[in-house]
Parts: structure tokens; sequence; C-alpha cells
């Protein structure tokens, strides 16, 4: 499968390059479609970072298209390779059936003239095989049977410029990039590749994140320097790319979602324009299930699913009994199909992996509301701020970019406001705590009653005043009969 875009140098007439997909659907939109075909590409990184991984998916894709491919190992017999490979969705057996895949083992070649030999196979099964895509693991068992660098510029060149370029032919060459190191050997990314990407991977909190760094691609409009990434069944290699600005939507203001109940929706200027990202900062006192739970079967009620409610603090079936009553439901699983309830522990992989995840998720569920609650555990337990800050962005800003309807929530005492990560990002912004207000009895005595407080710092639709006061005891039985308007703010 190939494609084309538009190129062009200063003021000459724009040229079509064609491109060959990655299948790597992330990286070929940054890319403008894929690889420029005919370019030698120079995939790098530390071992166990995915760079054969990413070196089979790209040979895949073609095999899919009907684009016959060829894969040389030093390192691998097809035997480890295939196992590998079918765990992640790819099953190379059936293309080599076909004829359109071919693997070469080249596990013993120890010298210089053995290594030409192999080389003159590769190329005469390519025009064989009429092969448009190659790849050779690794380049750097090739740099250690040459050992100089005048000797691998000349067999490299010979092979790659003259040979495999000449032939339309796009090759990957795999690298181990020893630990430390910008560079794979010889300068060899300098002289014969039109395009370098490097793998890297790194511990936070205990987990691996990974990142893919894009060096260069000639022909390639590149405007980010580095991506994370996970490998997954099914997808192989799955990159995040962020939203660009212009796919963000603004708010629709003509459809407000409301609660249903008076005094909320008229506190809330009428309620939540369709595509809100809404952060609930809640007291740690209090239970966010029992707000966040309300007002996502307020929402169904009135307005249908599906609804995604997603929690990292409550087991599936807290959740569940709670919607099931607050939607007057005699048990659990009465609950609608088009309510889905995931529950996930934040320990058990790094927040990019978790991230993807959660996208993979909604574009599969197609939510109209999100409820998404215990940020605070995802901050605490897997990232530091500033990958919080990257992953959880990207992800409200896709979203927002849906339309989807999203409410968080954040447990914290918010003494300082400003310093809750991303807070200037969400539309609306609310303070959710306890409240226990003294009242004076019949008999002269005093009794107390526990409210939950609900306080504005921003809501999109304009400036809130004062505060509103829902009884604990209803919101606990799921039901709010009435909520109170609070214009004297305690401290």
């Amino acid at each position: 499968m190939e494609g084309s875009r538009a190129g062009n140098s200063g003021g000459a007439p724009e040229l079509e390059i064609e491109v060959q997909p990655t299948g790597i659907e992330g990286l070929d939109q940054l890319l403008g479609g894929g690889i420029p075909r005919g370019s030698v590409v120079l995939v790098a990184g530390n071992p166990g970072t995915g760079k054969t991984t990413f070196a089979a998916k790209f040979i895949y894709e073609g095999l899919k298209a009907g684009e016959a491919g060829i894969y040389l190992s030093f390192v691998e017999p097809y035997r480890d390779f295939r196992v590998n490979m079918k765990r992640l969705g790819m099953d190379f057996d059936e293309y080599a059936r076909r004829g359109l895949f071919h693997f070469m083992e080249a596990l013993t070649i120890g010298d210089r003239e053995a290594l030409t030999e192999i080389l003159d196979q590769l190329l005469s099964r390519a025009i064989e095989m009429k092969a448009r895509r190659v790849a050779i693991d690794s380049i750097s068992a090739i740099l250690q049977i040459l050992r100089s660098a005048h000797a691998a510029r000349e067999v490299l060149h010979n092979f790659f410029l003259r040979a495999a370029k000449s032939m339309g032919i796009t090759t990957i060459l795999i690298a181990e990039l020893p630990i430390g190191a910008n560079t794979v050997g010889f300068g060899i990314e300098e002289f014969i590749v039109d395009g370098v990407i490097i793998l890297r991977m790194r511990l936070e909190k205990g987990r691996i994140v990974r990142f893919m760094e894009l060096r260069k691609m000639r022909g390639s409009p590149l405007t980010l320097a580095e991506l994370t990434f996970r490998i997954t069944p099914g997808a192989g290699i799955e990159v995040r790319v962020p939203i660009l600005p212009e796919k963000v939507p603004s708010l629709d203001h003509d459809r407000l979602y409301r609660t249903g109940v008076k005094e909320m929706d008229e506190w809330f200027l009428g309620g939540f324009p369709r595509g809100s990202q809404v952060l609930l900062i809640v007291h740690p006192l209090l239970d966010p299930t029992l707000l966040m739970c309300y007002l996502a079967s307020a929402f169904y009620k009135l307005y249908g699913g599906p609804l995604l409610y997603r929690s990292y603090r409550a087991s599936p079936d807290t959740i569940r009994s709670r919607l099931s009553r607050c939607l007057g439901l005699e048990h659990p699983s009465k609950l609608p199909g088009d309510i889905h309830v995931v529950t996930r522990n934040p320990t058990l992989m790094s927040i990019t992996d978790l991230a993807a995840l959660n996208v993979s998720e909604e574009r599969q569920v197609r939510p109209r509301f999100v409820f998404i609650e215990g940020l605070d555990l995802i901050l605490e337990l897997l990232a530091d701020v500033e990958t919080y800050k990257r992953e959880h962005f990207n992800n409200l800003l896709f979203r927002k970019s849906l339309g989807v309807t999203t409410f968080y929530s954040f447990s914290t005492v918010p003494r300082q406001p400003e310093q809750i990560p991303l807070i200037s990002v969400y539309d609306s912004v609310f303070y959710v705590r306890p409240r226990r207000v003294r009242r004076r009895r019949a008999d002269g005595g005093y009794e107390y009653k526990v409210y939950v407080e609900i306080v504005p710092f921003r809501h999109s639709l304009g400036m809130i005043e004062g505060a509103l006061r829902i009884d604990m005891a209803q919101l606990q039985d799921c039901r709010i009969d009435n909520a109170v308007l609070v214009r004297e703010l305690a401290a």
C-alpha cells in the first residue's frame, strides 16, 4: 500500500513524494502518510526497546497490502521471530506460504566475504520477489564484521545507495545503541540513512515508559522530536500523538446538559455545554463516588448513553451497585448495556500505557458521557507531574475533540488551587467539601446536619455566586429533593 504527499523545494513546482505506511498510525500521521519510498531508515535503541517489533510491523504492513518483503536477521532464527511476532498479532507464516515474505538467517556470518555473499543473495531474492520492503537486523552485527569505518562505508554504500535505493526498496536498519551513546558506530547514520528513529525506555515509579525520538526523516514534515509509545498484542506498536488544536471544537453552548434538579440547574447557569471537561476537586473526607454516580445517573436518565464510568479507587461492584440504586433498578445486573463500568488498579501499568488504553477504550465505546474517578491516585502512584500533565492533557483534548462531556474527580484539599495540575485547562472547576451546620431545634437545643457543599472556582458559562448545599443523607440515598443556595461562604 502506497500513498503520496506533496513536497517542494523553494519556488519549484510541487512534486508527489511516494510514501509507504509503517502501519503505526500515529507515526504515519506525523510523517505525512509514511516513509518516503526508497529510503533507508535507521531504528536504534537499547535491548528491549521494540526495534524488532518496529521493523516487523513495517514489513507486515506491506504484506497486508500485497507488497513483498524480506527480513534478514543476524541475531535471531526464524522460529523465534515467528513466535514472538505472532504473539503481537503478526502471522508471517501465511505470507511466507504465499511467497510474499522471505526470512533470511545469517547467524553464522563472520567475515566480509560471507557478508558480501549474503547481501548479494538478499538483492537477488528482492529482484525475484519484486520486494518493496526490507529489514536488516542488525546493522550493528554488520559493523562488527567489517570492523572499520572505511570497509563499512564501502560495503554499505554499494549495497544501499547503488542497489536497494535504485530499486525503490525501502529499508529498515536495526541498530543496538549502547547505553549513554548518541551514535551507532562509524557515524553510519550520517552518511547512508535518510531517517533516524531512536527508541528509548525509562523507569517511572517502577514502570517502563517507552519513547520514540524522531531525529530526521528526509522528505517528511517533522514537527515533534519525541513521542511516547507502547507495545501491544494486535497493534504491535501504538504511538501517542498529541491532538492538534484545530481538531478541538468550541463548546456547544446550544446543547446544555442538565441534572434535572431545578435548584442545581439554575445554580449551574442552565447546565454544562456538550464537550465540557469538568473537574470536581473533592475533599478527602468525602467519597467522590456519591456525587459522581449521582451525576452520571442523572445525565443518563435525561439523555441516555453510552456512558462510561472509570474508577481508580472503587471496585466494579461498588460502582454498579451505586449506579443501579441511583437509576432505581432492583439489581446491578439490570444496568443497561450502554452503561460501561471499568475499574483499574493504576499500579499495573505505566501512565503512558494507561492513557493509550483509555483512548482505545473510548474509541470503541464512543460515549456521550465519561466519568473518571481518582485522578489523584494516578499522579501519586504512576508518574511525575510533567508526565502526568502530558498524558492527561492529550486525553482531555481527545475527549473534547469528540464532544464527550467528561467529569473528573481529584481528591485533595485545594489550599492553593493553582497547584493542581492542568487546573486552567478544564472548562469548569468546582470544589466539593463536607459542611456541618448547626441548627436550633424547637426545644431550644441544637442539632447538626451534614451537607455536601459545592463551591465554584470557574464555570464555562459565567460567574456563579455563592455555593450549593446538598443534604448528605439525600445524596447517600441517591436523591436530591432540593438543593440550598448559600450566598455567604464560610472559610
